[in-house]
């Protein structure tokens, strides 16, 4: 997606985007979201919707070693992933977990710290519910590009769509 910004005396134009589901174009949920630039319309999007995609929370927040945003964490190579389809056990430790978090994070370092936290909170569900929220809120942009990574849709600008006469 190209950025392209239309200046007219001096005001950048904002143009309308088609922000679209490409997996499921039938269901009616199509938006149209303002911007300078599809990159910034797709953000907007994504700060509108990254909360109410329960597909998406439920994957960041859930604190099991795979099927989830942990996974990537715990089991990064074949032999660790071999290992646990196998034995339904993890090759590494804590330590290297942590290491592989802070790497992941790295810019963002302090919502590692927070993430790390939250794994190894043992508070109440109600608790740990508040702290991922928490998280959520307090580092929106990380979680808005995990969404943009996550999601599969399309935003085309309005005026580029082909029109039957």
């Amino acid at each position: 997606m190209s950025e392209i910004k239309l200046h007219i005396w001096g005001y950048i134009l904002i143009k309308e985007y088609l922000f679209v589901d490409k997996n499921d174009m039938r269901s009616n949920e199509f938006f149209i979201v303002g911007g300078t630039s599809s990159e910034e319309a797709y953000r907007k999007a994504a700060k509108f919707f990254f909360k109410k995609d329960d597909v998406f929370m439920e994957e960041m927040s859930c604190r099991t070693v795979n099927m989830s945003f942990a996974e990537r964490f715990w089991i990064q190579s074949t032999e660790e992933c071999n290992y646990f389809s196998e034995k339904g056990e993890i090759l590494i430790d804590e330590k290297e977990f942590i290491n592989r978090v802070n790497a992941y994070f790295v810019n963002y370092p302090l919502a590692a710290n927070r993430y790390l936290s939250y794994w190894f909170s043992d508070g109440s569900p109600e608790e740990v519910e508040r702290s991922f929220n928490d998280l959520t809120n307090d580092f929106e942009d990380f979680f808005i590009d995990e969404w943009i990574d996550f999601s599969d849709f399309n935003v085309l600008d309005i005026m580029e769509i082909n029109r039957i006469k």
